[in-house]
């Protein structure tokens, strides 16, 4: 369970700043801003043209174990450990990626590069969000498809 009041502040802004790079903060003195794309259920072919992309735009291509699926996004990104049991419910077997800390710049050199090396992007995508970093990867993964699904019919997943 999350902390609460200013440590729960605390906590959501490190989840949203992504993982830190320690031998980067001595020299720098402040937060690495190396954004971080969590790959889940990618084949091994686009796991590796999308880390060649990723490597070239300055990005950190982290693919996510299923054993890992039972944790949050939130934790997932900054590393935590420990089983996470997974419930039925919260499996799924498609591909889906998370985009942690991009500017407006990197999300435009990912799309260029994954066109260049003319490799197709995950079936899902999403950004990392304070609402979304509490979420379990399978409700993300029914979140999207969900949003997909609605889309494709002209209307919203959610009522605003």
């Amino acid at each position: 369970m999350p902390p609460a009041g200013r440590r729960r502040r605390e906590y959501d802004e490190r989840l949203l700043q992504g993982p830190r790079r320690p031998h980067r903060l001595r020299r720098t003195g402040g937060e690495s801003m190396r954004p971080v794309l969590l790959c889940f259920n990618l084949s091994p072919a686009k796991k590796g043209k999308l880390a060649v992309v990723c490597t070239r735009a300055g990005i950190r291509l982290t693919p996510v174990p299923a054993e890992r699926f039972g944790l949050t996004v939130g934790q997932i990104l900054v590393g935590e450990e420990g089983p996470a049991p997974l419930p039925e419910e919260e499996a799924f077997s498609g591909e889906m990626a998370v985009m942690c800390g991009f500017t407006d710049a990197a999300v435009n050199a990912l799309y260029r590069g994954m066109k260049a090396a003319r490799a197709p992007l995950p079936a899902l995508m999403a950004s990392l969000t304070e609402t979304n970093a509490g979420w379990t990867a399978g409700r993300l993964y029914r979140e999207l498809s969900a949003e997909r699904e609605a889309l494709a019919r002209g209307e919203t997943a959610h009522e605003q």
